[in-house]
Order: structure tokens, then sequence, then C-alpha cells
């Protein structure tokens, strides 16, 4: 499958290539985009409708979470969106017990921030002029919010 904004992906092969590895492997959780693919990429999108069709078909109980798209206002805010979201989730986590929990904030701090940079410079050919932004100004890099979709 051919990576660019403008490819569509097979959704069936790529969930059948998902189902292959999640009954070969141990696979304890699945992470993958939402329905929006964070910036709307196609691939993106293609891969989550993918890992659901896969999990469904698999019929496993391996929890599948799905990364959530924020606005750009918030995916620009740096890392004043740990700040923002922290305000919101506080009282929404205090309320749920550890089985019931379906939102999840994951942090970054400096190394791991490092860490993801080095990651990203790892595709050359991704790094366009536009991702550097991207990745320096990106609330991505510091906070990820995940939903449980199954």
């Amino acid at each position: 499958m051919q990576d660019g904004p403008g490819k569509k992906w097979d959704i069936k092969k790529a969930s059948e290539a998902i189902e292959l590895l999640v009954k070969s492997e141990k696979i304890s959780a699945i992470v993958t985009f939402d329905k929006i693919g964070i910036t709307g990429h196609s691939n993106h999108i293609d891969a989550a409708a993918a890992v659901i069709m896969a999990a469904r078909a698999v019929n496993t109980n391996i929890p599948v979470w799905e990364l959530i798209s924020l606005s750009k206002v918030r995916n620009y805010a740096s890392i004043g969106e740990v700040w923002f979201s922290s305000s919101l989730r506080q009282a929404h986590l205090l309320a749920q017990s550890a089985s019931t929990i379906k939102h999840v904030s994951i942090l970054n701090g400096r190394e791991q921030f490092w860490k993801t940079r080095e990651a990203m410079a790892a595709h050359a050919s991704q790094m366009l002029w536009f991702r550097h932004l991207h990745i320096t100004f990106s609330s991505y890099m510091w906070i990820n919010h995940l939903q449980r979709v199954l």
C-alpha cells in the first residue's frame, strides 16, 4: 500500500494483514487513528477503518483505542494543550473505575519529545519543511488523547 494523501488503500486487504498480526503475535492492545485521521490524511483514515474491521473479524477481547483528532487551535497549542486538557479531564477521570475507563491521555516528557522528533527525522522523505513546523508546535508531541472504541 502506497503512502500519500491522495492514495486510497484497499481496506479489506489492510484488514486481513492486521488480522494475521493479531492472530500470530501476543497483542494486548491496538491503537489507531480516529475517523478524521488527525489531519484528514486518507491513509490514516483507511488504517483506522482497517483496524476496526480486523478487530471485529478476529473477535477477541483486545482493546482498540483511537487517537482523538484535535481542532487546529488545540493541535497547534503545543504544550498549552497539556494544561487545557488536564483541566477538562480531571473530574471526568476521577469518576471512572479502572475497568470502565474509556478515555486516556498520554503525556510525553522532554526526553520522549526528543525521541519522537528523532523517530520522525528517520523518515527523511516525510520531513518536508512544514513537517518540521508541525513537530515543533504540535500538541501531539506532548500529549495524546485516546478513546476506547472496542
